[in-house]
């Protein structure tokens, strides 16, 4: 079987200020070989550092659930430098789950909380690494499904994880600035898009990532909880009984200005599928720096 091509674009950024500095090294690091020629995924590694998550009360926009403001500290990590394509879904799973989509460069959509674990146990078995997730096959039907944290798979970034690479060290609503003019320069939304957009259409943010604010809202692995003033490193929520699940980003077909923040915080079900808001729900991955 052909391999998908993973590559590593390293960088580092700085330890304990709320604002980092992140530079890109110039010559990505191949650091696997699947589906070469067919749906190559990079990964942009971000040095670990700490940011205020979440959003001020005087921030446009802002919402309860997403305060207070509070400091987080984040490890070292890897992140797909954009969303899961058609084409990447297809070469793992190997059938197509999408509306609106007749191009393999098109962000993956109509993928639930347990589609996207699913996508990224079976990525780690192709590629020989261990799979992140354990009770899958359970998804939704049981509260089984967990996450190995020890185990260097493929998996979704925690919630903390995501906030940090979209901020790329800034403090505005979105990364290009407060304004939705800003916003329109680097996403699509429910204003400018009008139909679902290929991935890398729009400026990458500072620290490489493509279609951060917009495209498709984006679920990360951690369960809704609301926030506290704690300072704290490395936070995850573990999925609730009630199935609740947070996603981030917004999107092209249910996707405000609003939602598309930083700080933006939508909850869904884990098993949630076939509803009109969910042709833009699809999902980027991570991997643990220390795989």
């Amino acid at each position: 079987m052909q391999a998908l091509l993973i590559m590593l674009v390293f960088s580092a950024c700085g330890w304990g200020s709320v604002s980092t500095k992140f530079t890109t090294g110039t010559s990505p690091t191949i650091a696997y070989t699947a589906l070469k020629q067919q749906a190559p995924m990079n990964f942009v590694e971000l040095g670990g550092g700490t940011f205020q998550m979440g959003s001020p009360e005087s921030e446009e926009g802002a919402k309860p659930w997403e305060q207070p403001a509070h400091l987080v500290t984040v490890s070292p990590f890897l992140i797909s430098e954009t969303e899961v394509t058609v084409a990447q879904w297809e070469a793992v799973m190997g059938d197509g789950a999408s509306v609106d989509r007749d191009n393999g460069d098109y962000p993956v959509g109509e993928i639930t909380w347990c589609d996207a674990i699913s996508f990224a146990n079976r990525l780690s078995l192709l590629e020989g690494l261990p799979a992140a997730y354990t009770g899958v096959q359970r998804c939704p039907s049981s509260r089984t499904a967990g996450w190995d944290e020890g185990v260097a798979g493929f998996r979704l970034p925690t919630e903390a994880e995501w906030e940090y690479a979209a901020r790329a060290g800034t403090t505005s609503r979105f990364w290009s600035g407060d304004s939705e003019i800003d916003l329109a320069r680097v996403g699509w939304y429910d204003k400018n898009a009008g139909s679902v957009h290929r991935v890398k259409e729009k400026p990458p943010n500072p620290w490489g990532l493509y279609d951060i604010h917009g495209s498709v809202w984006e679920w990360v692995w951690d369960g809704f909880a609301p926030y506290t003033s704690r300072r704290e490193r490395d936070p995850v929520s573990a999925p609730g009984r009630d199935l609740r699940h947070v996603a981030r980003g917004g999107g092209y077909w249910h996707g405000s200005a609003d939602g598309a923040r930083c700080a933006s915080r939508r909850v869904l079900m884990e098993g949630d599928r076939g509803w009109d808001w969910s042709r833009d729900m699809g999902f980027r991955l991570a991997l643990s720096a220390s795989r």
